[in-house]
């Protein structure tokens, strides 16, 4: 389709008498056209012009009142009905109260009185049609974008469902075996690596769920109570440690940090800065969590200390799949690239922040911050 300001529209003008050329000429500008006009008297004809695969693609439809082989507004519904996204500008010759609503209401994206068509106003008519349809057709795929996205969504949650039973059969089946008599060594640590796996492979189910039920509009359902957020912490360290036995963990509290939490989710908060740490920074290297209140807010602080993550990473880091993109540039998370957006999706239930702050010299810092509760 033209550009709104381009000077040659390619327009189906379905007409009987010979159009007024003066109709495609811009006034403002002597014998400057602002179209280029194809005739067809009947409206078979502008059909078969319109949609003929070999034919020149036409931008828009002016459709006059005198057409040979029906009515006006016959013409506009067929015309609409065959191509839905053609642009149409009706031109109504009496002046009749309802002429222009009819017109509109048959399905033109605009209409005229003949008395009142100029080449300026026709060229203005015409591109409104344009930018109208190209608006709506926008829209439309916004629309289906949502379809296809909610679609996915509830794909992901059923998926995410279903797959919680099988895999709570492997984690009960092989921690009998592991508590049965006469079991090797080999076999228990290979057990042992399948209650792991299966444990990891449930925190991602668990995050694919809380994504998609906050992304379908539900949100968080919180129990509160008091809980020390520093014991929180420390049953998270607890286990998170086995399945990185090798790193270095440091766990710095000052105080027992109480507060009215809800302790399951703020556990996975830790957990999932733990795992986002301890998976993106060097074996070697040491990973910190820190807890410490300040006036009237108690922070919680995990850092490493691997490599700067870039701008434009951090720019959209708490998007749900956004440490996924960019392979060059990622961010080396596990599973699915959810638990920084669950983490601070967590931090905001509980109306605190989640940020993060990542240097070449100092690693990256990740901290949440939550206000001190009066009635704690």
């Amino acid at each position: 389709m033209s550009s709104l300001a381009h000077p040659t529209i390619r327009l189906l003008a379905l007409h009987v008498a010979p159009v007024d050329e003066r109709w495609f000429a811009e006034s403002a500008v002597p014998d400057s056209a602002w179209c280029t006009v194809i005739q067809r008297a009947s409206l078979d004809a502008a059909i078969d012009a319109l949609t003929t695969a070999d034919s020149q693609p036409i931008d828009a439809v002016v459709v006059d009142e005198y057409v040979r082989d029906s009515t006006q507004w016959e013409a506009v519904e067929r015309i609409r009905s065959a191509c839905p996204r053609i642009p149409i500008v009706a031109i109504a010759s009496e002046r009749t109260p309802d002429a222009l609503d009819r017109a509109i209401g048959s399905g033109a994206d605009d209409a005229l009185y003949r008395d009142d068509v100029t080449g300026a106003l026709l060229a203005r008519a015409v591109r409104y049609a344009l930018a109208k349809r190209r608006a709506d057709l926008a829209e439309q795929r916004a629309e289906a974008a949502i379809a296809v996205a909610q679609v996915r969504e509830q794909f992901m949650a059923v998926l995410a469902h279903d797959l919680r039973s099988p895999l709570s059969s492997i984690v009960i089946s092989t921690s009998l075996i592991l508590k049965g008599t006469g079991i090797d060594e080999p076999r228990a640590k290979a057990a042992t690596r399948i209650v792991r796996s299966a444990d990891r492979m449930n925190r991602m189910i668990v995050d694919l769920l809380d994504v998609t039920r906050i992304r379908m509009g539900e949100a968080f359902v919180l129990k509160r109570e008091r809980v020390s957020l520093t014991e929180l912490c420390q049953e998270a360290v607890g286990e998170i440690q086995p399945s990185f036995a090798t790193r270095a963990l440091s766990f710095v509290a000052k105080g027992p940090a109480w507060g009215q939490w809800d302790a399951g989710h703020m556990t996975r908060l830790v957990s999932n800065l733990m795992i986002i740490c301890l998976s993106a920074s060097p074996t070697d290297t040491l990973v910190r969590i820190e807890i410490h209140e300040e006036a009237n807010e108690t922070a919680l602080v995990v850092s490493h200390q691997g490599g700067r993550i870039p701008e434009e990473v951090l720019a959209n880091i708490f998007e749900p799949f956004a440490a996924m993109t960019g392979s060059e540039k990622r961010v080396p998370v596990p599973g699915l690239g959810l638990g920084l957006y669950v983490a601070h999706q967590i931090a905001l239930a509980h109306q605190g922040t989640l940020s993060v702050r990542s240097t070449e010299n100092e690693g990256t810092t990740f901290m949440a911050r939550f206000p001190i509760s009066n009635d704690v």
